[in-house]
């Protein structure tokens, strides 16, 4: 299978370049967040008011970097808070979403935090 040859490769590169352990959680975090698709432990907080536009969320917190990328990853439907996928690009966030996870594509996470 390509992709655990892939694997055993990128395990091997940083096992040189670091080592052993480090080549282990690395593997460990790929497995658990791409392939059974959990979420990091480790997801970095993004504060927001309520009431704030989404569009400008995403920006702000790095998950886009203008208004128009922001509002083509919700178009494509690659913007998800709490596991639900969003596609409405006028919606504001409110005190329900507050410690959800927003995602953005495949790797980035933020914990949302209202205000």
């Amino acid at each position: 299978n390509p992709r655990d040859a892939k694997l055993e490769l990128a395990f091997e590169i940083t096992k040189i370049f670091h080592d052993e352990e480090k080549a282990n959680e690395a593997r460990e975090y790929f497995i658990n967040t791409f392939s059974k698709k959990e979420i990091p432990d480790d997801v970095q907080e993004c504060f927001a008011s309520e009431r704030q536009n989404l569009l400008d969320f995403l920006v702000a917190c790095g998950g886009a970097t203008s208004k128009s990328d922001a509002r083509r990853k919700i178009e494509q439907g690659g913007v998800k808070i709490g596991g639900e996928k969003i596609s409405d690009t006028q919606k504001k966030l409110s005190k329900e979403m507050n410690g959800k996870i927003l995602k953005v594509g495949k790797k980035m996470f933020r914990r949302i935090v209202v205000a």
